[in-house]
């Protein structure tokens, strides 16, 4: 991949990525499972890496107030536990009742369950509200 010049946040010059789009059509086919191919190599080593932070995490959480600290620094780094409260829904029903009562909507997030939707529908049942559009991709197998 060749690259050509652009300049950092800090002014100095950096190294943008110019992409080739490989002439034919079978050329993309390969050269997209190439990508993909590399990309799983990269997502197992985020996931072993995702782990391994998770797992130093859980020891300093637990070890941090054994040690009557609230913080320690290594010779990169400060790392220190911070608790916050984190608002969780017990009473559905009183929850949906306050929302309606004070139209905060903004107190939720909206997506559907594609999952879900697609297995109403698919039992040919409708859900009111809800449409199907054709959402354009591609499929990408091995040969």
């Amino acid at each position: 991949m060749a690259t050509a010049p652009t300049k950092t946040a800090a002014g100095k010059a950096a190294a943008k990525p110019v992409i080739k789009v490989p002439k034919t059509i079978g050329g993309c086919a390969d050269r997209l499972y190439d990508i993909k191919s590399q990309m799983s190599a990269l997502n197992k080593q985020l996931e072993a890496l995702d782990t391994e932070r998770k797992k130093i995490q859980e020891h300093v959480i637990n070890e941090l107030p054994k040690s009557n600290a609230t913080g320690v620094s290594g010779k990169q780094a400060n790392v220190r536990v911070v608790t916050k409260e984190v608002p969780q829904v017990q009473d559905w029903e009183a929850f949906y009742g306050y929302i309606r009562k004070t139209k905060r909507t903004d107190l939720m997030q909206r997506r559907l369950s594609e999952a879900s939707v697609s297995e109403i529908l698919d039992a040919g049942k409708p859900v009111p509200g809800v449409h199907l559009f054709k959402a354009v991709s591609i499929s990408l197998t091995k040969v």
